[in-house]
């Protein structure tokens, strides 16, 4: 049986006769087109694909999956919760690495990390941490939050001031096997 390319009005029994000329990909998708109603083949949905591993979709996967632990550490494990001690334990690595912002060297492995945390609410009892954006990318998450407390104990070898303060704070965690390994 002969087929009339409506682009290039040739006749054609082949597929590769058929799509020669300049409308070659529309001849190709006309003959797709006329061939299927011919042969009565139905046209696959791209559901009925069976389904590919898709690495972006993985990697936001595991964005979000790190979101929700970065945001579980900054809340259930902020030092005012009374069991902030029982998150850390599930969320954070033994030997995890804090670089703290105003000290030379980092605060190395979770128990010298507990004990840093909680120096600081000694110092600020009553600090309020509101998460104001959150981002993540792979195994890294930063976020950025607004700190208000008041100084009303010994922090860093500073006495009490009894006055508050109020910080822009960014935190970058990386999260490895489902814990905060550094930040």
């Amino acid at each position: 049986m002969k087929i009339k390319c409506l682009i290039c009005k040739r006749l054609s029994t082949s597929l590769i006769r058929f799509c020669i000329g300049k409308a070659m990909v529309v001849c190709c998708l006309l003959a797709i087109i006329l061939l299927s109603v011919q042969l009565s083949i139905a046209p696959v949905a791209a559901s009925q694909l069976p389904a590919q591993p898709n690495a972006e979709s993985s990697q936001i996967e595991r964005s979000e999956a790190n979101k929700a632990i970065a945001l579980q550490f900054a809340t259930d494990g902020w030092g005012t919760n009374a069991s902030w001690q029982l998150t850390w334990n599930e969320l954070v690595a033994d030997d995890v690495v804090y670089h703290f912002n105003s000290s030379a060297e980092p605060v190395v492995g979770l128990e010298a990390n507990k004990a840093f945390n909680a120096e600081l609410f000694v110092g600020f009892p009553d600090l309020h941490q509101t998460i104001e954006t959150m981002i993540a990318e792979g195994d890294e998450v930063v976020y950025r939050s607004t700190l208000k407390g008041t100084h009303t104990g010994d922090f860093l070898g500073i006495a009490a001031t009894g006055k508050p303060v109020e910080i822009n704070d960014f935190t970058l965690l990386r999260i490895a096997d489902n814990k905060v390994v550094e930040w």
